[in-house]
């Protein structure tokens, strides 16, 4: 998925969040990836979330690793069946608070995503 524009390359992000659904939605799993189980899954997600972190090093100022790391970390509390952890609550919301620096145009999705984090 590396390019030398990405991770800045739109186009790349909504590929990667088609190929992400296929595994944090049952209905995609069962067609694309029949053959890994739930363990298979979250396995995936959580390496998908250290990767997403390390690219920040270097890209503090991408909005779409923010929004990715956000979105996987709700997808890996659903997956498990469980709330998030303080901890992943924390992360979250530092990076929402981010995500408003670098993207005002859609400060109320932000705030709204903040609200579905706390419930």
């Amino acid at each position: 998925m590396y390019t030398d524009s990405f991770p800045y390359a739109q186009s790349a992000w909504f590929y990667y969040q088609f190929l992400m659904t296929t595994l944090t939605n049952p209905a995609g799993y069962q067609v694309i990836t029949p053959a890994f189980n739930d363990r298979d899954r979250i396995e995936y997600v959580q390496k998908q979330l250290q990767e997403l972190t390390d690219l920040l090093d270097g890209a503090e100022d991408c909005k779409w690793t923010y929004g990715a790391l956000i979105e996987y970390t709700l997808a890996l509390g659903r997956l498990e069946d469980r709330e998030l952890e303080i901890l992943e609550r924390d992360k979250c919301h530092k990076w929402l608070q981010e995500l408003k620096a670098l993207d005002p145009a859609r400060e109320r999705r932000w705030t709204d995503l903040a609200e579905l984090i706390e419930n």
